[in-house]
């Protein structure tokens, strides 16, 4: 499958951000009738860690009255030996084909589960990634579409509940206050 020019803007955009020589890598679903491109950047932003980000999830427009339409590509950042790229695949593969709708503040739920089954972060929640990366994954129009990033972070059940409950503001303050450390998909839980 030939890659649009869009989406090597997209992963040259990406790329240039996380730094380091990163690969993208093609995945497919279960039934091997969607894949999505995750680009894979070692050793970023530090030693031990990885950055990854969907390439092609915007191709899908979200049904907003924006011209050009918004699509949204997902980022994650996790230690190494974790499998993330397996976990945004999934999210991207559930938008893609089950029509979940991806926008800061949302959870998508069992995500993690579904790659590692013994985990206390079985949720994703998606943030917008600034609070990791300032204002460099900022929306912005790549050829024929807009662009707009979002953070997939792992969360526990009573994380994503307290989100439902009291607002993806008041989950990104507990965050903050606790300094969680979003790379690790082991950490407690701050609820």
């Amino acid at each position: 499958m030939a890659v649009s020019a869009d989406n090597k803007a997209i992963a040259k955009t990406t790329a240039g951000i996380f730094g380091g020589s990163p690969r993208v890598i093609e995945y497919l679903n279960a039934d091997e009738t969607s894949r999505i491109g995750v680009l894979h950047s070692a050793d970023r932003p530090e030693k031990g860690l990885t950055a990854y980000a969907t390439i092609g999830l915007s191709d899908m427009s979200l049904d907003r009255d924006l011209d050009p339409p918004l699509g949204v590509e997902f980022l994650g950042v996790a230690e190494s030996d974790y499998p993330f790229a397996e976990i945004i695949s999934t999210a991207a593969f559930f938008v893609l084909n089950d029509g979940w709708e991806p926008e800061p503040g949302a959870c998508f739920r069992d995500i993690v589960r579904m790659q590692i089954p013994d985990t206390e972060l079985p949720h994703i929640y998606f943030a917008d990634p600034s609070v990791y990366w300032d204002q460099e994954f900022a929306s912005r129009v790549i050829g024929e579409k807009t662009v707009a990033w979002l953070l997939a972070i792992p969360v526990s059940e009573a994380e994503a509940e307290y989100a439902l409950e009291n607002g993806a503001e008041a989950l990104e303050t507990l965050f903050e206050e606790n300094e969680i450390d979003i790379t690790d998909l082991e950490r407690d839980s701050v609820l």
